[in-house]
C-alpha cells in the first residue's frame, strides 16, 4: 500500500515469469501492458489489447459487490492502508472514489457494464456519504 510502483512491479515480475515458462515476446508485451492499465483503469482502443477492458473489469468487479460484501471490502481496504491516519486516507479513498465517479462508465465492456455499471455507482455514493 505504501508503494506507488506495484503495478509495474507486478508487470516486471508477469514478464519475468512468462519468458522462463517460453511464451513468445508479442504475448509477454502484452500481459505487461494489461497490468499496467490496472494503474489508470483506462483503456486505449487503437493500442491495447482487446481483453484489457476486460481484465479491467473484473479487476473492479467488488466495486458492484453486493452492499454487505462492499463494506467488507471497504474495511480490508482500510487495513491495507492503515499505516496512513484518517485524515490522510480518508482525502485519499475520496479522491479514488470521485475519480470512478466522474469516469463515463466505470466497466468498459458492454457486458459488465449492463451488469455492474449501477450498483457500483451506488455503492461508491453510499462510500463517500460514510467518509467523515
Amino acid at each position: 500500500a505504501t508503494q506507488k510502483d506495484n503495478e509495474e512491479q507486478s508487470a516486471l515480475l508477469a514478464r519475468k515469469h512468462l519468458s522462463k515458462m517460453g511464451f513468445n515476446s508479442d504475448v509477454i508485451e502484452q500481459c505487461y501492458n494489461i497490468i499496467i492499465a490496472t494503474k489508470t483503469h483506462t483503456t486505449d482502443e487503437t493500442k491495447d489489447h482487446p481483453d484489457t477492458g476486460f481484465l479491467l473489469d473484473i479487476d473492479l468487479s467488488i466495486l458492484a459487490a453486493e452492499p454487505d460484501n462492499y463494506k467488507k471490502y471497504t474495511e480490508q481496504i482500510r487495513q491495507e492502508y492503515i499505516v496512513y491516519p484518517d485524515v490522510l486516507y480518508t482525502a485519499g479513498r475520496k479522491n479514488v472514489l470521485q475519480h470512478f465517479l466522474s469516469k463515463e462508465r466505470i466497466y468498459h465492456t458492454d457486458t459488465f457494464y449492463a451488469l455492474w455499471e449501477k450498483q457500483a455507482r451506488m455503492n461508491i455514493k453510499n462510500e463517500l456519504k460514510s467518509l467523515v
